[in-house]
């Protein structure tokens, strides 16, 4: 063989080996959302099947994506999946965590959802009734706003829990996922509060106002009022160092957020607050600082 065929051939090979690999092409692309709530992390992995003019997506056989009274996962090609990085209940129902697979089967006026334990499952290898680690019934939602591609969501968020969607065509289904709090109780006794208690007055880094504060028992917890603060206080969580709480935000007295960048430690003299310090932990400085006045 000529040198010259042999560097043809070398530079042929080259070029094909340089060449890009066709894409993968699908008519139901993958996607995934997720969402975190009070430090659980929920994520649904899912293939979107698009409506592609047909005249609906769930109806009788002939007419729809979908027919009436058959088992589906919630996507298209390998099963929808929903993880969760910690226990959470489902509607009511309690699911340890992990990853599922899901399925549902539509009704005209009822679904049925079913977890199953088997995350890798194709969309054709449907789990009998009985294999579901929880199965339950919900409603379906007529919507106004048509989507044409299947999309699942988060459209509310609270810190104990949040409302899944499925959305396609004009069809919703909600789920409602609650998580367990990550604020551990705080259980104080009265004893264990009073040295705490009492009224102070406050100054804020960058504000020249000084306000006045009570530090009150609210039940097993201590609660602080700040004078001007509206319809914002604070409540404070035990640490394991003495004296040293997280601050729970409340808004209309409800769980808003808990902040663990910014721990109130409170100034001990002879077993009493004197005073107490509100630290930004990030660049160890002080935020504000409260002074007792009885």
């Amino acid at each position: 063989m000529r040198a010259s065929t042999v560097t043809g051939l070398v530079i042929g090979i080259s070029i094909l080996v340089s060449l890009p690999a066709p894409a993968q092409i699908r008519a139901s692309e993958r996607g995934s959302v997720s969402q975190t709530v009070d430090g659980t992390i929920i994520t649904v992995d899912y293939a979107r099947p698009q409506i592609r003019g047909r005249d609906s997506a769930f109806a009788a056989k002939g007419n729809g994506v979908v027919y009436w009274g058959e088992v589906w996962t919630p996507g298209a090609n390998w099963a929808t999946t929903f993880e969760f990085s910690k226990p959470v209940t489902l509607n009511g129902h309690d699911v340890a965590a992990g990853k599922y697979s899901v399925w549902y089967v539509p009704q005209p006026d009822e679904w049925t959802v079913g977890l199953h334990a088997t995350a890798r499952l194709f969309h054709t290898q449907h789990p009998a009734d009985s294999e579901f680690v929880v199965s339950f019934k919900v409603t379906p939602q007529p919507t106004d706003d048509r989507e044409n591609v299947l999309q699942f969501s988060f459209p509310v968020v609270t810190h104990t829990g949040t409302t899944l969607r499925m959305h396609w065509e004009r069809t919703a289904v909600d789920l409602d996922i609650g998580v367990p709090p990550s604020r551990p109780p705080t259980n104080m006794t009265a004893e264990e509060m009073a040295p705490y208690l009492g009224s102070y007055t406050l100054t804020a880094e960058d504000d020249t106002t000084v306000r006045k504060v009570e530090v009150l028992a609210a039940g097993q917890a201590i609660r602080v009022v700040v004078d001007g603060w509206g319809k914002w206080a604070v409540e404070l969580i035990p640490t394991q160092e003495e004296h040293r709480f997280l601050t729970a935000w409340l808004r209309d007295g409800e769980l808003y957020d808990v902040e663990d960048q910014a721990p109130f430690v409170f100034d001990m003299d002879g077993g009493r607050a004197v005073g107490f310090r509100v630290i930004n932990a990030t660049e160890n400085t002080t935020w504000m600082t409260g002074t007792r006045t009885n």
